[in-house]
């Protein structure tokens, strides 16, 4: 809104009509008449380029004759992208690049596998020693993800408070991410744990339900498949407490809407929309 649009100087004008100047013509004149106007358009032109087609005394309709003079731009076009090929990431193509890559690499640097650092980090990250982070479900147990050498993808696991306390707490394995069957997707060979959602249904929640997400190989892509708590297994989708699940891998976000809904957001056409 202009509070004195008589007083609106020409480049601010052009800026805001060039967009669209026929139907704003009207517009900018109204408020340039004193009757204060809201312009939609948005700015497609640079008060230089402006600067350069009318005086320093121009007027309103000056600017807005000016900028409908201006010639309409042609659409741009993207350049041709040289590796537009690298999109296809699992190609036969861009896998032997990414190998031969990878060769080169290691062969210039050498292996990071070989080097004291890596041992020394891989120690720290398959401590014991570590401090697990805990956190209550319910009113009985706390859970944790843990990873060391023995298990690798890690495991899901529960203990009670006063055992958490405890220098060496007893955990009891709720899902054990190395015992499940390898992703069936792509190249992978390995689940990743991406987290859990509860089933929070209030002051009276049972915590007996969770849809647990897990990544092929690592990517951002997941699977989804409702785990129940009690019984410490995946809810069978085709059973009689007909499980939720999303086993094709996408970048996807669910989370429960009752016990018997859940809110998905993903790609459902493959066409990104």
């Amino acid at each position: 809104f202009f509070s004195d649009p008589g007083r609106m100087h020409w480049k601010v004008a052009t800026s805001f009509i060039a967009a669209n100047a026929p139907r704003l013509a009207v517009e900018l004149r109204s408020a340039a008449a004193g009757r204060p106007h809201l312009i939609r358009a948005p700015a497609r032109i640079s008060t230089r380029t402006a600067a350069a087609m009318a005086p320093p005394d121009a007027t309103v309709d000056a600017a807005v004759d000016a900028a409908a003079a201006v010639p309409k731009a042609e659409p741009l076009t993207a350049p041709d992208d040289p590796h537009l090929w690298l999109e296809d990431v699992l190609g036969e193509k861009p896998l032997e690049w990414v190998e031969k890559v990878n060769r080169d690499c290691l062969a210039a640097v050498g292996d990071p596998k070989e080097t004291e650092s890596y041992a020394r980090i891989k120690s720290i990250l398959d401590s014991k020693d570590k401090i697990p982070h805990a956190y209550r479900i319910g009113s009985k147990y706390y859970y944790n993800f843990w990873q060391d050498d023995k298990h690798v993808q890690g495991i899901w696991r529960k203990t009670t408070l006063d055992s958490f306390k405890t220098k060496e707490p007893e955990w009891s394995t709720v899902l054990d991410l190395d015992a499940l069957p390898p992703p069936t997707t792509d190249t992978a060979k390995t689940w990743v744990w991406h987290g859990s959602t509860l089933l929070d249904e209030g002051p009276d929640s049972q915590w007996d339900r969770a849809l647990i997400r897990l990544s092929p190989g690592g990517s951002d892509a997941d699977t989804c498949r409702e785990f129940c708590l009690r019984t410490e297994q995946f809810v069978d989708p085709d059973g009689d407490d007909q499980g939720f699940a999303l086993p094709q891998p996408a970048k996807t976000r669910i989370s429960y809407r009752s016990r018997n809904e859940v809110l998905v957001g993903t790609d459902f056409g493959g066409d990104g929309s």
